[in-house]
């Protein structure tokens, strides 16, 4: 009889586990993973590359980067790292840059030595913080300034 009352006792406890519904995840919680991004830089360079956000707050990149002004227009890949933490209301992220190494660039389609192209990339993006209103679902993210312009949209595939 004893048997049958533990018995009975794990059923009820299986059966109320597996009937729970799961809760749903939270805006950090979707934001973790590798994510195909692409946005501008300012008014003349855009922007594309695999962001991979890690839980607890660091990044890690590859990106291609694409512009200039005039007859002086840039490409360039390369990888880099860096911080990310969700404000307390999720409404927006705050991201910073901390390092980039380009590995390789071409200047008016030309190919040169990533170091002459490093120390301008450097100005514009390494050490820079931003802070963008986020939407993001499982599969869609969207990060905008706060003038609404240069959005950057990502996406990733179902699991």
């Amino acid at each position: 009889m004893k048997n049958h009352l533990i018995g009975a006792a794990v059923a009820v406890l299986i059966a109320g586990c597996a009937s729970a519904p799961p809760k749903p995840l939270t805006p950090a919680q979707m934001l973790v993973g590798t994510w195909t991004c692409e946005g501008k830089i300012g008014s003349t360079a855009s922007i594309k590359g695999q962001m991979t956000y890690v839980s607890g707050g660091t990044t890690t990149f590859h990106i291609n980067i694409a512009g200039g002004q005039g007859a002086f227009q840039i490409e360039a890949a390369g990888d880099g790292a860096g911080s990310w933490a969700l404000t307390p209301d999720d409404k927006q992220l705050e991201a910073k840059v901390t390092s980039l190494k380009i590995a390789s660039a071409t200047l008016n389609g030309k190919p040169v030595g990533p170091e002459l192209v490093q120390g301008m990339v450097n100005q514009m993006l390494v050490g820079q913080s931003t802070t963008a209103a986020v939407a993001i679902t499982p599969t869609t993210l969207t990060l905008a300034g706060t003038d609404g312009a240069n959005a950057t949209t990502c996406t990733r595939p179902t699991a």
